[in-house]
């Protein structure tokens, strides 16, 4: 058994017994984690397309963080607050799709290894 061959079933009975787990304690955070799940999987299937997608959600998250810093430690108007509320978290995902595009998405200093394609 090759070893991308072993890494598919270890992520899927890793994700079923995840989901079983989840199943069984609170179905409220299963749907949450199943998207979590899908998008793991993939990123180890096809690590450009799930490296997008990271790069966006953590580029979305850091300008949204951002907005909310600045929010609530400048006294800014309500307008202004608003503007940022649209054009920060955009923002971010924009750097962020950006900045993987140069790398081919596959650079994930997150995780601290290279794909080899």
């Amino acid at each position: 058994m090759d070893s991308m061959k072993r890494i598919d079933l270890l992520g899927f009975i890793l994700g079923f017994l995840m989901v079983f787990y989840l199943l069984s304690e609170d179905v409220e955070w299963t749907l949450s984690w199943a998207f979590v799940l899908g998008i793991v999987y993939l990123a180890a299937v096809k690590p450009r397309v799930g490296g997008a997608i990271f790069y966006a959600l953590l580029g979305f998250l850091g300008g949204f963080a951002l907005t909310l810093i600045l929010g609530m430690t400048l006294p800014l108007p309500e307008t202004v607050r608003d503007i940022m509320m649209a054009a920060l978290p955009l923002t971010g995902l924009i750097l962020a799709l950006y900045y993987g595009k140069k790398s081919d998405y596959t650079w994930w200093p997150l995780f601290g290894f290279r794909y080899r394609l």
